[in-house]
C-alpha cells in the first residue's frame, strides 16, 4: 500500500466532508437562542438592583430592630431588679401593718 500525497489529499476531503456533515447536523439539532433585545436587559438589571437594594435595606432594619429589642430587653430586666427589691420591702410593710390592724381587732373584740 503506498501512501502518496493523492491519499493525504483525498483522506483530507473526506475528512472535511465528514465535520462538515457533523456541524450542520449540530447545527439543526441545536439551534441558536435568539438573544434578548437590550431594553429588556436593562430593565432586568434596573429591577435586580432595585430588589438588591430593598434586601440589603431589609438586612439593615432587622438589625436595628434587633439591636432595639436587646436594649429594651435590658432596659426591663434592669427595672425588675431594681423593683425586685421594693416590691419584697413593701409586701414586707403591708404584711406588718396587716398583722398590727388585726392585733388591734383582737385587742378591742377581746
Amino acid at each position: 500500500m503506498t501512501t502518496g500525497l493523492g491519499n493525504e489529499v483525498q483522506a483530507r476531503a473526506i475528512a472535511d466532508q465528514v465535520a462538515l456533515a457533523a456541524v450542520e447536523r449540530y447545527a439543526q439539532l441545536h439551534p441558536p437562542k435568539p438573544e434578548l433585545p437590550a431594553i429588556i436587559k436593562w430593565i432586568a438589571g434596573f429591577f435586580g438592583t432595585l430588589a438588591t437594594f430593598a434586601l440589603i435595606g431589609m438586612c439593615g432594619w432587622v438589625v436595628t430592630t434587633l439591636s432595639s429589642l436587646q436594649q429594651t430587653v435590658t432596659r426591663i430586666d434592669t427595672r425588675q431588679q431594681v423593683t425586685d427589691g421594693n416590691v419584697e420591702g413593701r409586701l414586707k410593710q403591708i404584711e406588718d401593718r396587716i398583722t398590727r390592724v388585726e392585733m388591734e381587732r383582737k385587742d378591742r373584740g377581746a
